[in-house]
């Protein structure tokens, strides 16, 4: 499964940068929040970490850490980031691009450009979070 928060352009090409993680997390003291968690943020910052552009192979975690007076809870993602491809991913032999491509029902897939078997399943966070009652934004 693929997650993005941004604009990934239809027929795009696209190359793995790595896995990474990060999160969005709400900080309370004395069960008073003082800054909101959002499942966008966390989506956000994991692009951010790996200097991409959308997400595959996600996995969600609801985190807290429970003190007496000081409390975190929120969303923690890792997942593998892709890129745009650049020119130099593109020549080089070495380096497996991805195809981004969309279906009428909305559906999307990154496919491999040197084997069509190799697909990575793709929706927007947007879609996940509405479908599971989670606040998005």
């Amino acid at each position: 499964t693929i997650w993005s928060s941004k604009n990934a352009e239809l027929g795009g090409k696209f190359v793995k940068t790595g896995r990474f993680e990060a999160k969005s997390m709400t900080r309370m003291i004395l069960f008073i929040p003082i800054s909101i968690a959002n499942l966008k943020e966390a989506v956000d910052k994991t692009i951010e970490a790996g200097g991409g552009d959308v997400l595959t192979n996600a996995v969600l975690f609801e985190t807290s850490l429970p003190l007496f007076v000081y409390n975190e809870v929120g969303y923690k993602i890792e997942a593998d980031v892709w890129k745009k491809a650049s020119v130099g991913d593109l020549i080089d032999p070495t380096k497996e691009v991805f195809e981004l491509q969309r279906f009428a029902d909305g559906n999307s897939q990154l496919v491999s450009t040197k084997n069509i078997s190799k697909v990575e399943k793709v929706f927007n966070a947007e879609k996940y979070a509405s479908e599971h009652n989670i606040p998005a934004n």
